[in-house]
Order: structure tokens, then sequence, then C-alpha cells
């Protein structure tokens, strides 16, 4: 069941308009985890790296969760600091991907 929750989970998560990458999505005994990036781009309009970040669904129980009750946070602080400062916090890129996610597991959970 775990395997179909998520095959099932990384077609829902959205793609494109800056989150470029594959979802990586696994499940632990208390989290769906869900990971990918976000495409940098700068003011003239050039990609400037990536911001990887992580998603985090409370399992419930061993299938259920509650897509629209998630934690997202940014990874890898030590080694990409200052765009996660200019991008994740200062440009409001987490609050773009919260909403993006929110939006796409709103569309999941009425298809279930």
């Amino acid at each position: 069941m775990k395997e179909i929750l998520e095959e099932l989970l990384e077609k829902a998560l959205p793609h494109g308009s800056g989150i470029d990458g594959k979802w990586q999505v696994s499940t632990n005994n208390n989290y769906i985890v869900c990971t990918n990036f976000w495409h940098c781009m700068d003011e003239n309009g050039f990609y400037d790296g990536f911001v990887d970040f992580t998603v985090k669904f409370k399992l419930l129980d061993k299938t259920l969760f509650c897509p629209l009750d998630f934690t997202i946070h940014a990874n890898n602080w030590m080694h990409n600091r200052y765009k996660i400062k200019k991008y994740w916090q200062q440009l409001g890129v987490r609050e773009y991907i919260e909403d993006t996610i929110y939006y796409a597991m709103e569309q999941f959970y009425k298809e279930d």
C-alpha cells in the first residue's frame, strides 16, 4: 500500500514553474517525505542555481494522511545559505511553493 501511495503522490505533486526536478517520495514510520528542488532565476531571467526542499506529510496510520496538512523546509543550509536567504526567504519562494503544493493537494483530495 505504501508504494501505491508514494506513486500517487509523486504524480499529484506540482511540476514546472520553478519546481523542475523529479519528486522523490518515501515513507517512514511517521511521515511521507517528498523532496525536490526550486530552480532559482535572477532579476535578468537567468538560472541562478537551485534550492533543495522537503515536504513532510504526517501519517495518521500506515496509508492515511491529511494532504492539506504538511510542513516544508529548505535543505542544505550549510552549502546554500545565500540562495536560501535570497530566494526562499526574501523573495517569497517558500510561500509560493507552499501555495502550489496546497492547491495540488486540494485536487488530489478531491479526486480521492
